[in-house]
């Protein structure tokens, strides 16, 4: 079965992506914006992106010998509104790239505790 470069949502038919100008390779591919890297559970991600494997298949295919276009992000926005709801800090690993999430998810509770102490 032959792959077409226009199957490609990252690279949009040319077969290369664009990085100087874009930074495609960071780009969500529901809204455009740029990703910051987190890690989420495997059945979120399946939750929210059933599709995912068949397309990581179609990538690693028409790039093979560019891994960096092989992958396909979704912000944490879109994200949320694929599962219909709300990010929990248990969606996300224990990997240190998330360590970030972890602490700004800390700073929220301790803000909403601050103001409910008054």
């Amino acid at each position: 079965m032959r792959q077409d470069k226009d199957d490609c949502k990252m690279c949009a038919g040319t077969g290369k992506r664009d990085l100087e100008n874009t930074g495609a390779q960071f780009a969500c591919v529901d809204c455009g914006r740029m990703c910051g890297d987190y890690m989420v559970h495997d059945l979120v991600w399946l939750e929210a992106y059933p599709t995912y494997p068949t397309e990581k298949r179609k990538l690693k295919k028409l790039h093979a010998s560019k891994p960096f276009m092989q992958h396909l992000r979704v912000c944490v926005s879109c994200l949320g509104k694929r599962l219909g709801r709300p990010l929990r800090l248990s969606d996300f690993t224990f990997a240190s790239v998330n360590d970030v999430v972890r602490a700004a998810y800390r700073m929220g509770v301790q803000a909403q505790v601050r103001k409910q102490l008054g």
